[in-house]
């Protein structure tokens, strides 16, 4: 696992786009204390490649950024810690990242309105410092 950690922070000092990235998708890591930019880079590229399941790329909506707010990541996941879904999670090991994508009239068939939508919510979580991070939870509430 750490292999990963040390192959995902080569490819971000080369410049190379790791599986998940997607051109003009702006990703922003914010100001941390608590994860490293490629630690948060890592788990944006996991919410792009849940975002574009392989037909959602071609008919679905459009991704246009990921970004990590480390107060309003930390206020979702205290509330979440203890729940069904973060039970037995420590705080290093979870993260919530908000999804701004625009959806055109296309994207009706997937139960969403056409327009912009910001502020949609993903929460990852990691077994450990070394693992990857995974989507336990996305949406709005």
């Amino acid at each position: 696992m750490k292999r990963g950690i040390a192959l995902l922070t080569l490819l971000a000092l080369l410049g190379v786009s790791p599986p998940g990235w997607t051109p003009g998708v702006k990703i922003d890591t914010g100001t941390s204390t608590k994860f490293s930019d490629v630690e948060i880079r890592s788990a944006a590229y996991v919410v792009m490649a849940e975002f574009y399941y392989p037909l959602d790329r071609v008919f679905g909506p459009e991704l246009r950024a990921v970004r990590y707010d480390e107060a309003a990541s930390d206020r979702e996941i205290s509330l979440d810690l203890g729940g069904p879904l973060l039970a037995g999670v420590s705080p290093e090991n979870a993260i919530m990242l908000y999804a701004d994508f625009y959806a055109g009239s296309e994207s009706e068939e997937y139960g969403l309105s056409p327009g912009m939508h910001t502020d949609y919510k993903y929460v990852l979580v990691r077994d450990d410092t070394t693992s990857r991070w995974r989507v336990v939870t996305w949406g709005y509430a």
